[in-house]
């Protein structure tokens, strides 16, 4: 192999590891959104659960 080729294999795999680094980000920040939406329903559960309670 030689240093061109060695280069340009780096290349790939420095554009393929931003690529991963791009989705892992993405699927971070969906999962906030999802933590935040899910802690939004345990926040409306225990209204209906007090709701319930005080009948």
């Amino acid at each position: 192999m030689t240093g061109t080729e060695l280069v340009g294999l780096i290349d790939d795999a420095i554009r393929e590891a931003k690529i991963a680094a791009s989705k892992t980000e993405n699927v971070i920040q969906e999962l906030e959104r999802l933590k935040e939406y899910a802690g939004e329903v345990e926040y409306r559960e225990s209204e209906l659960y007090q709701k319930r309670s005080a009948q």
